[in-house]
């Protein structure tokens, strides 16, 4: 991680279990259900080292050896600590052991080296690639199989003794070797290949990678606690805690800036069209100079594509946590594809969009407090409107709701994914939706549909313009992947 970064703040691991006695006791809101989760730690705080020795205490049935945990006194919360603990919230594991569900291998890098800050070296990892079955049914995938199976023969294995089985984890093993450029890490590998993964038809795929942190479940509680008291504390705006002290108020305080001005003159908004053609965000006026009669806001940059349509944002992006916690969030919730960060100023990359998806509101919460810092003041102009979608196996759930209101419910697509078709329907859980997430209600003109997609919970879908999207891309990727190259453009207060 970055170390020209400076500290928002910190957390006291010492009086974290202080102020619990060891215990952690929390309610996990994770997959549409309400978890209790229970555990009792004991600990050392050695003052001089700053470090604290953390052990969970077991059952006195259990048979589990575990071993004890080093783990920091004091943890840093810079920009890019924030950020991972809004990812690791989005898409980490919440069951079993400490892990990340990403099939983007820099998203998943970016993640360990956040658990590594907190735990060291105290686990070893393990990655388990998951695949539905039906991905192995497409024609290209066959072709793919018969070819290996071929230069296996060649090589010397005798046909007979090749597997279905060995040729599915090969194909798997070569697209996760060629996402890290034929140089993979060093981890053990697992393959997953299921037939409820979630692919939608023969050829289709739902790869995913899991890196999980072997014999760590029973420190996964105590992460859980950590990450929901600094998302508490962001969202309350709460400056000290005794176990979290942030040096300012959370929602407005920054050490740092990005100088959006520079940062845009200097080309770093850039991306491919579809024709091919590299394009960039240029600025059309500085501290509100434009003629519309809405302009009343000071240090305000427009910018805008070519012939594209204009938006604020600020001269000085501030680096808050608040900030860092929704793009932490957006890289496990956003609807832009992931691998889209890293290839869209280099090739068109269709995946580019702006959007958000959330089952819970303290995290779509987040994601608005952070759209307006990213754009002051143009969260109506942004937000283009919004829709449930409901996981393909809630779907005998929604009829059931659809029979006792006396209606029919239809869904169209080849396999009867996507948009309901039932007026009736659709305004039921439009308002189901409005009363679980009050936090909608500002949006309510502009409810789109229902869609059956997928296999998640039933769950907010934010839509967004499309002009701000790469300009959203290249602040996430500069700021939190290549934060060594925009070194000039981060200033302090």
């Amino acid at each position: 991680m970055s170390s020209y970064y400076k500290t928002l703040g910190h957390i006291n691991i010492d009086a974290f279990l202080r102020n619990r006695n060891g215990i952690i006791d929390l309610e996990l809101i994770d997959a549409g259900r309400i978890r209790p989760i229970s555990k009792e730690y004991k600990w050392e705080t050695d003052p001089s080292e700053r470090h604290v020795l953390l052990r969970p205490i077991l059952s006195k049935s259990s048979r589990t050896k575990v071993g004890d945990v080093l783990i920091p006194q004091f943890i840093s919360l810079t920009p890019e600590m924030i950020a991972f603990i809004g990812a690791y919230d989005g898409d980490g594991n919440k069951t079993n052991n400490i892990g990340f569900a990403q099939n983007n291998p820099q998203l998943q890098d970016f993640v360990s080296r956040g658990l590594q800050i907190l735990f060291g070296d105290s686990f070893h990892s393990q990655v388990t690639i998951l695949e539905d079955e039906k991905y192995f049914q497409g024609e290209n995938i066959i072709n793919r199989m018969d070819a290996i199976k071929q230069e296996w023969e060649i090589q010397g294995r005798q046909g007979d003794n090749i597997t279905e089985k060995e040729l599915r984890e090969e194909i798997l093993l070569r697209e996760y070797t060629s996402q890290y450029d034929g140089c993979p890490p060093d981890e053990p590998i697992k393959f997953v290949i299921s037939p409820k993964k979630g692919a939608q038809a023969p050829g289709k795929s739902s790869y995913e990678i899991i890196r999980a942190q072997l014999n760590s479940e029973h420190f996964l509680p105590f992460l859980l606690a950590i990450i929901k008291t600094c998302v508490d504390s962001i969202l309350k705006n709460s400056i000290k805690l005794d176990e979290i002290t942030w040096l300012g108020p959370p929602l407005t305080y920054h050490q740092q800036y990005l100088n959006l001005e520079s940062y845009v003159e200097n080309g770093k908004c850039c991306y491919v069209t579809s024709s091919g053609k590299k394009n960039q965000y240029g600025i059309c006026a500085k501290q509100g100079g434009l003629s519309e009669p809405y302009v009343e806001w000071d240090d305000l940059l427009w910018i805008q594509k070519p012939q594209g349509r204009r938006f604020a944002v600020p001269v000085e992006l501030p680096l808050s946590p608040i900030l860092c916690l929704m793009l932490g969030y957006y890289l496990a919730e956003g609807s832009s594809k992931k691998s889209a960060y890293f290839t869209f100023r280099k090739k068109y990359e269709k995946g580019i969009s702006l959007g958000f998806n959330s089952s819970e509101e303290d995290t779509l919460r987040v994601f608005f407090n952070g759209l307006d810092v990213l754009f002051p003041n143009s969260r109506q102009d942004i937000i283009t409107g919004w829709l449930v979608k409901i996981g393909g196996k809630y779907f005998p759930e929604s009829i059931t709701v659809a029979e006792k209101l006396g209606i029919p419910l239809t869904r169209r697509g080849l396999k009867g994914q996507g948009v309901a078709g039932s007026i009736e329907f659709t305004k039921s859980v439009r308002d189901w939706a409005l009363d679980q997430f009050p936090l909608m209600k500002e949006w309510t003109d502009k409810f789109l549909h229902i869609e059956f997609t997928g296999a998640g919970v039933p769950r907010i879908d934010i839509r967004c313009a499309s002009f701000p999207a790469q300009f959203l891309a290249a602040v996430i990727c500069d700021l939190l992947f290549l934060s060594e190259d925009i070194e000039e453009f981060v200033h302090d207060r």
